[in-house]
């Protein structure tokens, strides 16, 4: 498991090689919390890209030497420091998205090329709604993974005095993530605090209030 300085540091080379040769992309994941400032490991950087990813694949392992693609066709990156090895998920959007992600032309970014909070903490969201009512011991610390993530996100829009704003996401993918951010809401009081000022409006069947302006 790579160290949140070999998850910068690489997410920080993809993204400079993709932003270069003119790739849409977006660092989402457990990585993009790491980029926020969150002091997390975790396994690898994910990247929502736009289609043709084999394409992508070889751009990125041609532009520099630290980039090689491992028996499984995925990329990997080795840490210029530590030479630890850190592999790179690239996943796509859109309406196809086997995951329902949204597609990376439509959703807002920062100036590093990571996915705004907003949009990083639905993602999560969604996983985590799932997730945390398995019995399976492997998904329920990946749950509690997320639900750590979320709490962070939560609190670094309120800080910023930023919303949830669901930009990217399809109507009905929206009506799931009020419906998560309920039973988030129910579970976790400083959830509903955090709600109360990132949000517009209230999760569905929730009892939160919103304080007119």
């Amino acid at each position: 498991m790579a160290s949140s300085k070999e998850i910068v540091e690489a997410a920080t080379e993809v993204s400079t090689l993709l932003k270069n040769a003119g790739i849409a992309h977006a660092i989402i994941g457990g990585a993009a919390c790491v980029l926020l400032g969150l002091p997390r490991n975790t396994n690898d950087v994910d990247i929502l890209i736009e289609p043709l990813v084999s394409q992508h694949h070889k751009t990125i392992c041609r532009k520099s030497s630290r980039f090689t693609i491992s028996n499984n066709s995925k990329i990997v990156y080795r840490s210029s420091e530590s030479g630890v090895l850190v592999p790179i998920e690239t996943l796509e959007g859109g309406p196809g998205s086997f995951i329902r992600l949204p597609a990376v032309d439509s959703v807002p970014i920062l100036t590093i090329n990571q996915v705004h909070p907003s949009t990083l903490l639905c993602m999560k969201l969604s996983r985590w709604s799932w997730m945390s009512e398995s019995t399976r011991a492997q998904s329920q610390a990946k749950a509690e993974s997320d639900r750590h993530d979320i709490m962070f996100l939560l609190e670094w829009l309120a800080e910023s005095q930023e919303k949830i704003t669901f930009q990217g996401f399809e109507e009905s993918s929206r009506e799931r993530l009020l419906e998560g951010l309920r039973k988030l809401e129910s579970k976790y009081e400083r959830a509903e605090e955090l709600l109360k000022i990132v949000l517009d409006e209230a999760p569905v069947g929730s009892n939160t209030t919103v304080e007119p302006p």
